[in-house]
């Protein structure tokens, strides 16, 4: 399913792009570029098939010094800066209806409070790589889609349809009024989520490193389940932890 394709929820502002590979995602991805920006000294053995792509949609390039750029984007090593139309954010309610309809092995990933750029944007590209249905995020105590996100992960916000809502638990209830199970990540729960068996369709709730899920979302999951490691170590950055779950379950179909 492309990013807003059917399910227009709502639009941030257009976006300034940074860097070759996101921006060759999103034109793979078909999504509406204005302009790109290319410094005159940068050389890459990728862009010749970008620049060429880009033609062929009538795309306008502009070869600029790289002073310029300097003023496009907040990377100062970027050379290349593509101007995006604004990126949709999915219905959730429609998602859903959709996704019920056409399939019954859909995985959400819920971030609960995921604030840093960097953990969002490798969590999407994991997101994607796993073939997870969508990232629902929350309007609050949450990194939204930015430029820096879309940047950080290298382009995968536009192979995913990203959800976000008011409240993590309105979509909670709606999970559970179609018993669809829930799995939070807590280190504190005495369950290994390698030895515990779920069914899918399900939900992942992920929290941030520091303050985990929220006390309101976690008394709504179906089960709490922490990662093994090393008593060396209490706690994983989230985007890792992500990676391991959502690997873990791509990797041995659940139920």
């Amino acid at each position: 399913m492309e990013v807003g394709q059917t399910f227009i929820f709502e639009v941030v502002e257009r976006l300034y792009i940074h860097g070759i590979n996101a921006i060759s995602e999103a034109l793979e991805s078909n999504h509406s570029i204005e302009k790109i920006w290319v410094s005159k000294d940068y050389h890459h053995w990728h862009l010749s098939s970008l620049l060429q792509r880009a033609r062929k949609s009538q795309i306008p390039i502009q070869y600029v010094p790289k002073q310029r750029l300097f003023k496009l984007s907040t990377h100062s090593k970027t050379k290349i800066v593509a101007l995006g139309s604004p990126i949709q954010y999915v219905s959730f309610e429609k998602l859903l209806a959709q996704l019920l309809h056409e399939r019954l092995d859909f995985v959400f990933l819920m971030l609960d409070g995921v604030t840093n750029i960097r953990n969002f944007g490798a969590i999407v590209r994991t997101a994607v790589a796993t073939s997870i249905s969508a990232i629902i995020i929350s309007n609050h105590h949450s990194v939204g889609i930015t430029s820096d996100v879309i940047s950080t992960s290298s382009g995968g916000i536009f192979k995913i349809p990203i959800v976000r809502v008011n409240h993590l638990k309105d979509v909670l209830y709606q999970l559970i009024d179609r018993k669809i199970p829930i799995i939070g990540l807590d280190e504190k729960s005495p369950h290994s989520i390698f030895e515990t068996s779920f069914k899918k369709p399900l939900a992942i709730v992920a929290g941030d490193e520091h303050k985990g899920i929220s006390k309101g979302v976690k008394q709504l999951v179906t089960h709490l389940v922490h990662l093994p490691m090393a008593k060396q170590m209490s706690s994983l950055n989230v985007s890792i932890a992500c990676g391991i779950t959502l690997y873990h379950i791509n990797q041995h179909p659940l139920g």
